[in-house]
C-alpha cells in the first residue's frame, strides 16, 4: 500500500523523521541543562552560607570581610568561596552593552573543582590584595 502512493509514504517518512529529531534535540537540550549534574568535584556536598533579616524572605549579601571571618573561623566547613553577581558595562569603538558579570574570589574555581578547556583560570590568592592584578 505505500509503494501505490509515494507522496504519501514520502510526507509520512518526513514527518516521523521531524518529529524525532525535535524530540531528540529537546531532550539533549533537557539533560544537558537538568538531568546531568554539574561538572565539579562533591556537588552534593556544596552548601550556600548567606544572612537573612528577619521578617524577610529575600538573602542578604555578605561583606567581603565577614566572609574572611567566616572561612577563618568555620570549622565545619572544608573550604570556602564568594562570589557576588553585577552588571557592567563593555565597550568597542562607540557601541557599548551592559552584560552580567560575576565577581568571585581567587579560589572559586578551585574549590569548585574546574578545570579550563583551555589557559589558566583565576589561581588562589590572585586579586585579593589590593594592586596585585
Amino acid at each position: 500500500m505505500l509503494t501505490k502512493s509515494a507522496s504519501f509514504t514520502l510526507i509520512a517518512v518526513l514527518t516521523l523523521a521531524l518529529g524525532v529529531g525535535a524530540n531528540t534535540a529537546v531532550f539533549s537540550v533537557i539533560n544537558g541543562l537538568f538531568l546531568r549534574p554539574l561538572p565539579g568535584k562533591d556537588n552534593a556536598r556544596l552548601m550556600v552560607v548567606a544572612t537573612r533579616r528577619q521578617g524577610r524572605q529575600d538573602l542578604d549579601l555578605v561583606s567581603y570581610p565577614t566572609y574572611l571571618d567566616y572561612r577563618v573561623k568555620a570549622d565545619a566547613f572544608s573550604d570556602m568561596a564568594a562570589y557576588a553577581n553585577g552588571l557592567v558595562g563593555l565597550g568597542a569603538g562607540n557601541h557599548t552593552e551592559r552584560a552580567l558579570a560575576q565577581y568571585t574570589t581567587g579560589n572559586f574555581f578551585e574549590f569548585l573543582g574546574l578545570q579550563p578547556a583551555a589557559g589558566r583560570l583565576i589561581r588562589t590568592g590572585e586579586g585579593e590584595k589590593t594592586g596585585s592584578e
